[in-house]
C-alpha cells in the first residue's frame, strides 16, 4: 500500500498534514487542510475525521477533486485527525490542538 502525505501548516512552515486553525467568534474554531499522495498529487475522495474523544466530538468529511477539507465549525479542543482513501495506507495525526483564537 501506498502512503498517503499531509501537510501541516504551522507558523508558515510546512511540516505534515496542511491544517489551519482559524477562531470563530471565540466559541468554536475551523478546521482545513489537503491531502496528497507521496508524488505531491491531490488525493480526491478521501474520507477526513477529526475526533476530540474529552468531549465526544466526531466530524467527518472527503477531500474535493482538489484534496481540500474542512471542518467549518469546531469546538476548541485537542484533536485526532484520520485520513482513509482507497489503495492508500491509512493516516493517523493525534494531538492536533484547535483554538478559538488560533489565526493561522
Amino acid at each position: 500500500m501506498t502512503s498517503v502525505v499531509f501537510k501541516r501548516v504551522v507558523s508558515g512552515l510546512i511540516l505534515g498534514l496542511a491544517i489551519t486553525a482559524v477562531g470563530l467568534a471565540q466559541t468554536s474554531a475551523s478546521l482545513s487542510g489537503s491531502v496528497q499522495d507521496p508524488k505531491g498529487q491531490a488525493v480526491a475522495g478521501a474520507k477526513v475525521t477529526a475526533a476530540d474523544q474529552t468531549k465526544n466530538i466526531r466530524m467527518d468529511a472527503t477531500t474535493g477533486a482538489d484534496g481540500t477539507f474542512s471542518f467549518a465549525v469546531l469546538q476548541p479542543g485537542t484533536y485526532t485527525v484520520t485520513i482513509e482513501a482507497s489503495g492508500f495506507k491509512k493516516s493517523v495525526q493525534t494531538g492536533i490542538v484547535i483554538n478559538a483564537s488560533d489565526r493561522q
